[in-house]
């Protein structure tokens, strides 16, 4: 066994490992598997794993069947090279057949002759080998076969640019073109000139070949050589095309002087060219294509693109079809040639090429070498035998919209240069610590660069990454030098006055904030005209501190005045624009004007959309808000979906812990809420929670708002009143400490501890706390306000449960006429408080009126495509009930059928409501004496308590009283007292138990047994029912007159006369105290005493 080709092996069967081989910068996509079970390639080859090591760093050796499977599965990304041995091909090939990671196999033995066979029975098999050399010959033309096949371009769509304001514009064609022009204004220093290479060998990792060249170009490379030097070196061209690739901005900023190199030499060969009078040049590319990279071309014929690197392409098309017929049996690949139209003359300087010399050190005399900023036209795919043509014309765009973008970026930032440009543009494009490295590397070499820029736009990076706290202290420093500036740059610093104030903004200090960007914004009003865009960015910000502060109609005025400005500014396109439109829609979405919110974000969405076609922080939030409306309009499957599609668009540019993540969280917890299921919802808003008090130092709305989520859901979800209180309570604490005049925040705390007291029956206590919060509501808002109907509903609630029905009736009242003032006539919620009305009238016994306001709110909520069935249902529920009472038992059914079919199809908490629905039809049927139908639908009812809602016994009780009760009418008292015993097990079994409801229990089985003439079991069941009367209920009510009788009776048949007198009399002095004289029991008590005492 070769010792050195061991170590240099990673051995990787655990998980742990194979993350640092996976993790490791700039490694290729290409994992070389060995699997080498008895190491036999190791002892029959000596260098085996040092060999490899010169081809690619990331080899994994294996030596266990199972864990190298296992290990394949676990690839995601990579793809997979596999070298094993022909003896272990035998066994381990048919495992591995329809593993898709596996790209291609490499079957190495001593003897070719004897497993030649194999390469025919898997299309992966590149081939057979019996020497190292060729097998590694081999493997590194694959490698440079995927490489080129990875060829990455950008597209721009250039219609209407020139109408349209680029500043904010997130492209990878900009950033392409961008970093071109950076590297065009570098200042030409020797000493750093040396020192560009020598960062570049870890690239290298150990291959002895590559590092001794890079040593070479440290010691020989002259500045004019540079494509020479690119041509002839393959690590380079990788190191540079990857970087370009990847948009690796750290890795270029180290080339950057070879680079720079590199363009000034084509620029100076492609002058040549020009000279030289050549007007037309046709030049050919082939390239192996995945299908989707071929489907992105089809997308995008029409529209210019520029590819991510230095490209080479071949003057002879002959050259260029021998790259796709070289050797190679995978299939999953289409064949393309590029044809490239170059009109010389008509580009002039703006596309920059050069020709590759004939040279016996280079090979490549008919090689044409693209600059990297070259721009062209898709201008058409056509199909040709077994190949595709992709049609490009090479034209100048690039160059005129690169400009567009850096004069509309000037439109704001007069005189900033193209290096500090292109560092904004990375972090708009969400690459915030590549953006945030690249200033500090900026900063450091200076160049005359403005310093105060810098150190702003380092503190903006650290602002997009959450990290306020040292984005202030470089937003500080960046101010600190504009005013230390002779003169002092006021005009620069509003921006910086203007990003301090939404860094408080965020850590919750809304009354700094507003002082600084009201600081801001007078300078802006001295510097600049009143449709400037900096005007709307300081109204806008000075909405979202009103908007905070739930001064709604404030900020609709700053949103309404800054999208006015912006839409005249930028055009009517513009990611500013976006940013206004979402604002606009959070008005809208908390006036509960859903339909209008959902088409302000749609707006911006499609925007945001064009302008970040890869996806943005901006359009994660979007889809949170357009997540939030849906979860209004009880939408929960598309709410939950899209809350979904924004978390995982928030974790490809944030940490999990980040501040942004929460807002999906909420969204997704409070879905999980509305949906019952409580535990995931607490989970998630504990997890929330914590990652709120890590990031914020002190209280904060946001804190106080989760406090009050996690309450709610203790007190709704888990009935935990002790724990939902306390979160209330460390809520309002908060809002007392940090935000004592924020009586609107204040209020809604209140009322989350009101319901708390409401749920535990504590109604006073409860009331007097809605009403503590409405009037503090009233005193903020000093008019009716829409946020005020929450708590109107609560305390219209409580007088209805008082019985108070005139007082919940104005109150309702007030609710809808406020809703009228703010609503349109067919609002939702306005159909929400017709059915309270509808309840309360139902309640006075006013059946005609009930139903007319019910009917009212059904007329609301079936409007064409409506989606509020659940609300529907609702409505057709307390319809039937009312139907029930007027004994118009047929329409009853009718409407309950119909609510049940709803809910049974639409309700996302179905097995809550349908119990319901169930039970109100047996009591129906029963009522028209169609009992065996009754009780079919009480035993579907007690079916679904029992599987989903177990803990509400009491229910179960009622449906197998009921039941009791039919068989009792049917005279079938067997089958009664078995229902009716079943009641009292479960009662006894779930203590402490209600003792209204097993009082009617006892009651029940007491009668059946009298009817049975079974009294000496009535007379058990009556005396523990007077036991318990006695003990919950006054000692002169009527009900214990009523058991006093019962016993007496039970007494009366046993011939037990003297014991039943006595009954009697204090059943009569009961009566006496509590019915009027002639009252049907007193008169028949008395006729029962007089018998006995003859």
């Amino acid at each position: 066994m070769d010792v050195s080709s061991v170590s240099e092996i990673k051995s990787t069967d655990n998980e742990q490992q194979y993350e640092m081989i996976h993790t490791t910068k700039n490694e290729p996509k290409i994992i070389v598997l060995c699997f080498n079970p008895n190491n036999e390639l190791y002892k029959k080859t000596e260098g085996f794993g040092r060999r490899l090591h010169q081809i690619i760093d990331n080899i994994v050796s294996h030596t266990v069947l199972e864990s190298c499977i296992n290990f394949i599965r676990s690839i995601e990304k990579e793809k997979i090279f596999l070298i094993v041995s022909a003896a272990s091909a035998l066994q381990f090939l048919h495992h591995i057949t329809n593993l898709d990671q596996i790209i291609s196999i490499f079957i190495f033995c001593l003897n070719n002759d004897q497993y030649n066979h194999l390469s025919f029975k898997d299309s992966k098999i590149v081939g057979i080998y019996d020497e190292l050399g060729l097998l590694c010959l081999s493997i590194q033309e694959q490698i440079n076969l995927i490489e080129k096949r990875f060829h990455t371009w950008s597209f721009f769509d250039h219609e209407e640019y020139a109408i349209k304001d680029l500043s904010k514009q997130s492209s990878d064609f900009l950033w392409l073109h961008l970093f071109h022009d950076f590297l065009l204004q570098l200042p030409i220093n020797q000493q750093v000139k040396r020192q560009k290479i020598h960062p570049c060998h870890h690239y290298c990792g150990s291959n002895v070949k590559e590092l001794t060249l890079m040593d070479e170009l440290e010691e020989e490379y002259q500045p004019n050589e540079a494509i020479r030097w690119f041509m002839k070196h393959s690590f380079l061209r990788k190191m540079i095309n990857k970087a370009l690739r990847t948009e690796d901005t750290n890795e270029l900023y180290t080339l950057r002087y070879f680079l720079s190199d590199l363009v000034q030499n084509l620029r100076h060969e492609h002058h040549q060219i020009i000279q030289s009078d050549r007007e037309d040049l046709i030049v050919y590319r082939g390239m192996k294509l995945s299908n989707d990279e071929f489907n992105q071309l089809q997308e995008n014929q029409g529209k210019i693109m520029s590819m991510k690197g230095f490209l080479m392409a071949n003057t002879q098309r002959s050259s260029a079809l021998a790259f796709l017929t070289s050797s190679t049996r995978q299939t999953d690949f289409i064949s393309a040639l590029f044809e490239i139209e170059c009109n010389v003359k008509e580009v002039g300087d703006s596309i920059i090429f050069a020709q590759i010399t004939q040279s016996n050190e280079l090979k490549c005399q008919d090689t044409i070498l693209f600059n990297l900023n070259a721009t062209f036209r898709l201008e058409a795919i056509e199909k040709d035998q077994q190949m595709w043509i992709i049609k490009l014309n090479a034209v100048n765009d690039g160059r005129t919209i690169t400009q567009k973008y850096i004069d509309d970026t000037h439109r704001q930032i007069e005189d900033l240069s193209v290096p500090i440009i292109f560092g904004k543009l990375i972090c708009d494009m969400s690459q915030w610590n590549q953006s945030q490295i690249y200033f500090q590397h900026l900063f450091n070499d200076q160049h005359n660069e403005d310093l105060a820029w810098i150190q702003h736009s380092i503190g903006q990076a650290y602002y997009w990454k959450g990290e306020l706290n040292e984005a202030r202290i470089y937003y500080d420093h960046a101010y600190q030098r504009m005013m230390q500036s002779e003169p002092a740059r006021i005009k620069d610093s509003a921006i910086v006055l203007s990003d301090i104030g939404e860094i408080l903004y965020l850590l919750g200090k809304y009354e700094e904030a507003y002082d600084f960007h009201h600081q801001a914004l007078t300078i802006r009003k001295k510097y600049y005209p009143s449709n400037h865009a900096y005007i709307a960015t300081s109204l806008k910000n000075i909405g979202f501190v009103y908007y905070r502060q739930k001064k709604y109609d404030e900020a609709f005025v700053c949103f309404k005045q800054a999208l006015a400005i912006r839409e005249e500014y930028y055009n009517s396109f513009h990611v500013n624009i976006a940013t206004s439109l979402n604002n606009l829609g959070y008005i809208f979405m908390n006036r509960r004007k859903y339909d209008e919110a959902l088409d302000y974000y749609q707006r911006a969405m499609s925007i945001y959309n064009k302008c970040y076609p890869s996806g943005h922080v901006y359009i994660a939030s979007t889809l949170n808000n357009i997540s939030h409306i849906f979860y209004r309009q009880d939408k929960y499957d598309e709410a939950l979906d899209i809350a979904q599609q924004a978390l995982t668009m928030q974790n490809k540019y944030h940490s999990f812990d980040h501040i942004d993540i929460t807002t999906s969280l909420i969204n997704i917890g409070n879905i999980k809420y509305d949906q019952e299921k409580y535990d995931e919802s607490l989970e998630l808003h504990q997890q929330v929670l914590a990652i709120e008090m890590k990031y914020y130092s002190s209280g904060h709305l946001d804190i106080v708002d989760i406090l009050n989520n996690i309450g709610d859901t203790q007190l709704n979800g888990k009935e935990n009143y002790d724990k939902a209180l306390r979160f209330h309570q460390q809520a309002l604490t908060m809002l007392k400490t940090y935000y004592p005049s924020y009586y609107a925040h204040i209020a809604m705390t209140i009322n989350y501890i009101g319901n708390i007291y409401y749920k535990q029956r504590k109604n006073n206590e409860a009331l007097d706390l809605y009403d503590q919060a409405l009037k503090m509501q009233e005193q903020y808002y000093l008019s009716d306000h829409i946020d005020m109907i929450s708590i109107l509903d609560n305390i219209s609630y409580i007088l209805r449960v008082q019985k108070k029905y005139d007082d919940a009736l104005l109150v309702c009242q007030r609710s809808l006429t406020i809703q009228q003032n703010h609503h349109s006539s067919d609002h939702k919620e306005i159909s929400n408080t017709l059915k309270n009305i509808g309840i309360i009238l139902y309640k006075q016994g006013k059946y005609d009126e009930a139903f007319d306001f019910h009917q009212r709110a059904l007329n609301i909520l079936k409007t064409p495509h409506s989606s509020n069935y659940v609300n529907i249902a609702n409505n057709y529920y307390q319809i039937a009930k009312i139907r029930i009472l007027q004994k118009k038992y047929d329409e009853a059914i009718n409407f309950c059928q119909q609510a049940l079919e709803i809910h049974e199809k639409y309700s996302s908490f179905r097995h809550k409501v349908i119990p319901d629905s169930l039970m109100d039809i047996g009591y129906v049927k029963c009522e028209q004496r169609k009992f065996d139908e009754a009780i079919d639908y009480y035993h579907r009812t007690i079916a679904k308590l029992e599987e989903f809602h177990p803990d509400k016994y009491i229910s179960i009780v009622v449906c197998l009283e009921n039941i009791g009760m039919i068989w009792k009418q049917k005279r079938s008292y067997e089958r009664s007292i078995e229902y009716f015993g079943k009641c009292l097990k479960i009662i006894e079994a779930n203590r402490p138990f209600t003792e209204v409801t097993i009082i009617s229990t006892l009651l029940a089985l007491g009668e059946v047994h009298q009817i049975r003439g079974e009294y000496d079991l009535s007379l058990a069941y009556e005396l523990k029912c007077f036991l318990l009367r006695e003990k919950v209920l006054p000692s002169n009510h009527q009900d214990i007159g009523e058991s006093l009788s019962n016993i007496g009776q039970c007494y009366d048949h046993l011939h037990q006369r003297k014991l039943a007198l006595d009954y009697y009399r204090r059943a009569l002095v009961i009566y006496e105290q509590c019915l009027p004289y002639g009252h049907q029991a007193r008169s028949d008590i008395e006729l029962k005493i007089e018998q006995l005492s003859k």
